[in-house]
């Protein structure tokens, strides 16, 4: 499908840029995303509650709202960030651009990954960095593009013309593409009314999560209808699943749609309530990765479970469900020994980010620094593996090869990192100065964080892991722990945080 440009209006962006199905292609949404943006999709239909518009002119609108003031063009006839890209690199191009047109037009500053140039109208992402190199991945902002002509409508648009690593602001803005999307804006809400109309779909952004039902052809439920209005609706598995009580360990698989979070929260609320009515003593947890998807669960909670404050208190209620991200469970068992500036970041996900970008720093340090002296030792695999590999699956590899094999096997310790055995999808290493290397880039990124006394979270959830291997974590799980434990999304936790999970069980 050929675009000659992509143009989103406010509303999308911010729904975009906050939905986190859509900031990992770990999940289907962000995939068929990432194929419309780089083309390879057909797609023009509803995408969640954002419409998605083709238009006569070589355009692609994403809107919500009819006459949406402020917007975001991608003029795909100079910036070619989607193109031969991974669908990951794309997803990450993406939501790093919609972020900055979120502080943007919300009039907050930019992070350490943005840059306002001075004395211009230009503005710089980086993908990773924190400061530009001059081999540095930047996507370039125009933030006032046709200004003068748009002041009447009240409108502004920021436009993404450039990208590369060639460090060039000088390049002139042509802005024919933008012309033609705001010629073709009129036309395209006017469709989005109709469609609107005919759908029934009224003009607000449902909460909640929504499941596709048996064969039906997009029948969504919106998941906060109440507990006793899910039977009408759950298919036999859902219900052979949902409907039962707790008698050892299960796993619940299905490809994306068929509603395992949903059902994973309704059978929390089945068994909670069950035990609620037998007057027994039983407490329940709800473990997700990030802090946005444990604020949509437990919003999901509040809905379908009558009552929902009263199971919230561990401590003052017989039966409870609590609801946390792993991470912070573990800043709460700690307690006192962290404070609160000394995590990267309080939500899991977003303090893996910011590890991958440390991680990439470290990375170009020592590449620069030290590879040319280790080349020399190293074996003819390992140097083929960091010659040929794309860079962000190399900066995958060594979040993996940091936080699992060094912190959590190793223990930090270089002489037992060299005596462990690899396992066959890890970096390739046949010896000794392939695994210094590796434990070169590790320190080099310690630095990092030592600079800044923080910690990644790996650091917690290990510190956390070894003092629940203790006598006295073991007396109190009679007490503190629970009786049963829901994990959602098990693929996005790694081994050391998988670890931690069996301790908390009574």
């Amino acid at each position: 499908m050929n675009m000659n440009f992509i143009y989103l209006s406010f509303d999308a962006i911010s729904q975009i840029a906050s939905d986190h199905r859509l900031q990992n292609t770990e999940y289907d949404e962000a995939i068929a995303l990432a194929q419309i943006l780089n083309g390879s999709s057909t797609v023009d239909s509803v995408f969640g509650k954002v419409f998605f518009r083709k238009s006569s002119r070589g355009g692609f609108f994403i809107t919500q709202k009819i006459d949406n003031k402020n917007g975001l063009m991608f003029d795909l006839s100079t910036f070619m960030g989607f193109n031969n890209q991974k669908d990951e690199n794309i997803i990450t191009i993406f939501q790093k651009v919609l972020k900055f047109c979120v502080r943007y037009f919300e009039k907050l500053p930019p992070t350490t990954c943005e840059k306002h140039l001075s004395n211009s109208t230009r503005a710089i992402v980086f993908r990773y960095r924190f400061t530009a190199t001059k081999d540095s991945y930047e996507v370039i902002i125009d933030r006032s593009s046709n200004e003068k002509r748009f002041e009447k409508r009240e409108l502004k648009v920021l436009l993404v013309f450039a990208d590369g690593t060639t460090n060039d602001y000088s390049s002139t803005t042509n802005i024919s593409n933008l012309n033609k999307a705001l010629e073709d804006l009129p036309s395209v809400y006017s469709e989005l009314s109709q469609a609107m109309k005919s759908s029934g779909i009224d003009n607000k952004n449902l909460a909640g999560l929504s499941t596709q039902l048996l064969e039906a052809a997009e029948l969504t439920i919106d998941a906060n209808i109440g507990f006793d209005q899910w039977q009408h609706y759950l298919t036999n598995s859902q219900k052979r699943f949902i409907f039962k009580d707790v008698n050892g360990p299960e796993r619940l698989e299905g490809s994306a749609g068929t509603g395992k979070t949903l059902s994973l929260i309704l059978r929390c609320i089945h068994v909670v309530q069950t035990k609620k009515s037998e007057a027994t003593d039983f407490h329940a947890v709800f473990i997700t990765h990030s802090i946005a998807t444990k604020n949509q669960i437990e919003s999901i909670f509040r809905s379908n479970l009558p009552n929902f404050d009263d199971y919230r208190d561990k401590k003052y209620n017989n039966v409870s469900v609590t609801i946390v991200t792993l991470q912070e469970w573990c800043i709460k068992f700690l307690g006192a020994s962290l404070g609160n500036t000394e995590y990267l970041d309080k939500d899991a996900h977003d303090s893996k980010m910011l590890q991958k970008m440390y991680l990439e720093d470290a990375l170009d340090k020592c590449m620069k620094n030290e590879y040319q002296t280790y080349r020399n030792l190293c074996s003819t695999k390992f140097i083929e593996y960091f010659d040929n590999t794309d860079k962000e699956n190399i900066l995958e590899m060594l979040q993996h090869e940091v936080s699992v094999v060094i912190k959590g096997r190793a223990n930090e310790n270089l002489d037992k990192y060299k005596s462990l055995k690899r396992i066959r999808y890890s970096i390739p290493c046949e010896n000794e100065a392939d695994l210094g290397f590796l434990f070169v880039i590790f320190n080099q990124y310690q630095i990092s964080l030592r600079k800044t006394n923080q910690f990644d979270s790996d650091d917690i959830v290990l510190t956390a892991l070894g003092q629940l291997d203790t006598p006295i974590w073991r007396r109190r799980r009679e007490i503190d722990g629970f009786d049963v434990i829901f994990l959602d999304e098990t693929h996005l936790f790694n081994l050391n945080e998988l670890s931690i999970i069996h301790n908390l069980a009574k």
